[in-house]
């Protein structure tokens, strides 16, 4: 579920709440792995920033989908860099082999996943249509009006993340939800997920190709002459 619904807000809901789910199962599936065998235990995957996402208070899942989305930084560190290698058809596997295929010069399937994880989350929270203060997934002061000092900015958002609670206090200026923007420009924003989806559709169908012609090279390879 989007941030958007998860918060109640009365924004409304449009393409963009589904392309945000789409990335939330994307990274999910990246981070448990796809092959059997090779998937993170449930043990495992509770040590991960990612395991909030499926906390059964709604608030809590809230708050840990918002700062894990909140930056690039930041979505790198708490989720995609915890993506499982090893446990993705195609990827380099623990001790460096290609698995379905790989080649050098070409990204494989987990490097592919990184790429289209970032690229949607890019597009979604960091897009060049939308305003600097509509950036990211915590209301911000409207530009041109008093800001916070760091140090106020920096605890307001330390306690967003950890308690889902903004402290209430006479510093803080009118703020701007920046998913009321983003539903604005909806259209244009999908049209621009769409171009580029397409485009690591194409790549992830030459993998599978590549795959293929590995495969079936091998199995040529053991036919007695």
């Amino acid at each position: 579920m989007s941030i958007n619904n998860l918060s109640g807000s009365l924004v409304e809901h449009t393409s963009l709440d589904d392309w945000e789910s789409m990335l939330c199962v994307i990274c999910w599936f990246a981070t448990f792995g796809t092959i059997s065998g090779k998937r993170r235990g449930d043990e495992e995957l509770a040590e991960l920033p990612i395991a909030a996402w499926r906390q059964e208070s709604t608030a809590k899942m809230l708050t840990a989908k918002s700062y894990a989305f909140d930056t690039p930084k930041l979505f790198k560190s708490t989720i995609v860099n915890h993506f499982k290698p090893e446990g993705v058809a195609g990827s380099t596997g623990d001790k460096g082999d290609k698995i379905g295929g790989g080649t050098v010069g070409k990204p494989d399937e987990n490097e592919l996943l990184k790429r289209l994880a970032i690229s949607i989350h890019k597009c979604l929270f960091q897009n060049r249509r939308l305003s600097p203060d509509c950036h990211g997934t915590f209301e911000k002061p409207k530009c041109g009006e008093q800001t916070l000092p760091n140090s106020s900015v920096q605890e307001r958002l330390e306690a967003v993340r950890l308690h889902g609670q903004v402290p209430l206090t006479s510093e803080i200026p009118p703020m701007v939800n920046p998913f009321k923007e983003r539903a604005e420009k909806w259209k244009d924003i999908s049209e621009e997920l769409l171009a580029f989806i397409n485009v690591y559709w194409e790549q992830a169908m030459d993998l599978q190709k590549d795959a293929l012609k590995a495969k079936s090279n091998a199995a040529i390879g053991t036919i007695p002459q």
